[in-house]
């Protein structure tokens, strides 16, 4: 699976990358055919965001490293370098700039945009 990185470097500057999330053939659903499933993580929330049409920020980090997935809407991710991303439904981005500079979000559309958002468990 694909999916969209937000990461900061160690200058503090964040950026996009492209990446890979790795999948096996396994059967994970009982008495069913096999699937792709990725590798497991520990998670911490899951909570569904509604972003309302034409919000902004002047800019944040995120509030822990998590996955954001679009479930409806489009919302554009600009990094602190420049690079602005637009996405739509069923795209994926990890965020993990929690140090920094951050990004920068805004909704766009004709309608609000709603987010899922999986936070990933921190190490005690």
């Amino acid at each position: 699976m694909n999916y969209l990185r937000m990461f900061a470097d160690e200058q503090g500057e964040s950026h996009f990358e492209n990446a890979e999330l790795s999948s096996n053939d396994l059967p994970f659903i009982p008495e069913a055919p096999s699937v792709y499933v990725s590798p497991g993580q520990p998670v911490e929330n899951l909570v569904f965001m509604r972003v309302p049409t034409s919000w902004s920020d002047d800019g944040h980090t995120a509030p822990r490293k998590q996955w954001v997935m679009v479930l409806r809407g489009e919302i554009e991710f600009e990094t602190s370098d420049g690079d602005i991303r637009r996405l739509v439904p069923g795209m994926v981005v990890l965020a993990e700039d929690t140090k920094g500079k951050g990004h920068k979000a805004r909704s766009i559309g004709d309608e609000d945009t709603l987010l899922g958002v999986v936070q990933i468990a921190t190490s005690p």
